[in-house]
């Protein structure tokens, strides 16, 4: 039997081939945030936090030349090589555009599936 969740609003972010690479730094970072926010805000039951938790985690990304993935809420600085490259500001501006679109999009994101 599958069972259905639905949201009314927010983006899928699983089964995306996500590389591992400082551009996607900042969406673990803002995942981290949107657990703990999720937790402090919400009073959910054990078995919704459980489920809260494990969705958080299904989004993965590959590491480049590895067979690895890691959980996209996981990857760290240490993870990834973040060295400094010509340009790197325009690249910051890269990733904070990308952040600020998507930032629409995930920010409607509702739990009405998971508060019990």
């Amino acid at each position: 039997m599958m069972l259905l969740y639905f949201s009314s609003g927010g983006v899928l972010l699983e089964e995306n081939p996500w590389s591992c690479s400082c551009d996607l730094l900042w969406l673990g970072r803002w995942l981290r945030r949107w657990l703990r926010e999720t937790f402090h805000v919400h009073m959910l039951s054990v078995e919704a936090s459980l489920y809260v938790n494990s969705v958080s985690r299904k989004a993965t990304c590959s590491v480049s030349g590895t067979n690895i993935s890691l959980a996209i809420i996981d990857l760290r600085k240490s993870d990834v090589d973040c060295n400094p490259i010509v340009g790197s500001a325009s690249r910051m501006d890269s990733s904070l555009l990308t952040f600020l679109s998507m930032a629409a999009f995930l920010l409607p994101i509702s739990l009405a599936c998971c508060v019990l």
